[in-house]
């Protein structure tokens, strides 16, 4: 394939497409890619790959590099299996992608691809839930602990209705008290259970045994 006929290819890809050259270098950002990274093929163009994907892993470890590997075995080595980045689209503002990436030409002509697709709230939501489950984990491991002996008895039914995932709405019905007087019950749980949140709240009653 041409590299104009690559070119003209690319620029019907929904997915943002990035073409790479031996060297290391942009050689193309098809339309998508254009507008992931805000800037253009003709200002990108000869830029050092590393220098527009800005990318680092889970443990938050910069990937892109000079004399990037990926690279390497992109162009000479075996498949590069598919992998999510963490990505930096401008100064910032960061979000998860899963990069494919295929070697096409030979020679001098050698050229590779990177296809990205958005991913940022699956992953989210993925490493969220892994944390829970940890935290879920431990708390069925761990041994109990002296009791909350300042939570009320409305507190504690609260608590419980939170740890079965009940809603402000399902929690007023199941205890006969309006939605407001569960939000203030709420409020105070949070702050006796030193938590930002009622999934933190939930966390430490299935932990501490407290329900």
């Amino acid at each position: 394939m041409l590299r104009s006929e690559l070119h003209d290819f690319l620029r019907g890809s929904a997915e943002p497409g990035v073409v790479i050259t031996a060297e290391g270098n942009i050689d193309f950002l098809n339309p998508a890619a254009e507008q992931l990274f805000q800037t253009s093929t003709g200002r990108a163009t000869g830029l050092p790959c590393h220098k527009l994907i800005r990318s680092r892993d889970q443990a938050q470890v910069p990937f892109c590099r000079p004399n990037c590997p990926l690279l390497q075995q992109a162009l000479y080595g075996p498949p590069v299996p598919t992998s999510d980045f963490d990505m930096e689209q401008a100064p910032g503002v960061w979000r998860w992608f899963s990069v494919s990436t295929h070697s096409i030409g030979s020679g001098l002509d050698r050229r590779c691809i990177h296809f990205l697709r958005d991913v940022d709230v699956c992953r989210r939501l993925r490493m969220a839930a892994e944390i829970l489950l940890t935290e879920v984990a431990a708390a069925a491991t761990s041994p109990p602990a002296p009791p909350l002996t300042s939570l009320t008895q409305q507190e504690r039914a609260i608590l419980g209705c939170l740890v079965r995932g009940s809603t402000t709405q399902n929690i007023a019905i199941d205890l006969n008290i309006s939605p407001a007087t569960v939000r203030n019950h709420v409020q105070h749980l949070l702050r006796k259970l030193d938590a930002h949140s009622r999934m933190e709240a939930v966390i430490r009653a299935l932990r501490e045994h407290l329900v």
